[in-house]
Parts: C-alpha cells; structure tokens; sequence
C-alpha cells in the first residue's frame, strides 16, 4: 500500500526537476536522426581536429610562404590567425603548397592606376 500523497510529492520533485524522470526516452523513433547527427558530429570533430593540427603547422612553419609580410609575425600574431586557418584548412594547404605570392585585388580603381590614366 502507497503512502497517501506520496504520488503527488513525487510528481512535485518530477515537475521541479528533483527526480529523474521515470523512462529516459519516452518516445521510441527512428534510429536515422541519432545515427546522422552523430554522423555529423564525428565529421565535424575530425574535420576541426585535422583543422588545428595543419593550422598550427602552417602558423609556425608554413605561413611565410603564403604571406611574405607574414614572415616577421610574432607568435601572438600567430596564435591570432590559427583559429581562422583551422576552418579554412582545405585552402591553406592549397596556397601553401602553391605557393606564389598572395593574389591581388582587382577593381576599376587598381586596374586604372596600372594604367597610368586618371578619371
């Protein structure tokens, strides 16, 4: 026999998040969403962590060739722009070994001044 207004203590601890809830996943569904979105999740993790290993190379290594006015860059400088090239790694690795110097701007006023005109 239960105790009277024990189901209404435990329903208040439930409401007020004092209890864990009885059956953890109440609704039962297709295992595709939890099956992509870890699918997802390990992609990304994998993705950032080959973004932050080639970062850190091309940061202290490799950014001289991208960028000459790079080359005297303290490592605070280094440690700014390591962030940003872990997310576009692809590309970095690309320019690095590419090599080259960095692309110019294009635009009316550039290309009329290699002209030699004024407007």
């Amino acid at each position: 026999m239960v105790p009277e207004g024990t189901v209404a203590r435990r329903e208040k601890l439930l409401n007020w998040g004092l209890l864990p809830p009885k059956v953890l996943y109440p609704v039962p569904g297709p295992a595709l969403p939890h099956t992509l979105a870890t699918a997802i999740v390990t992609t990304s993790t994998v993705y950032l962590a080959i973004g932050i290993v080639v970062a850190a190379a091309i940061a202290f290594r490799g950014v001289s060739r991208i960028d000459p006015a790079a080359r005297e860059g303290t490592r605070g400088f280094r440690f700014l722009i390591m962030p940003g090239m872990a997310l576009l790694w692809p590309l970095m690795v690309v320019r690095v070994f590419r090599g080259g110097p960095p692309p110019e701007e294009h635009n009316a006023h550039r290309d009329a001044a290699r002209q030699g005109s004024s407007p």
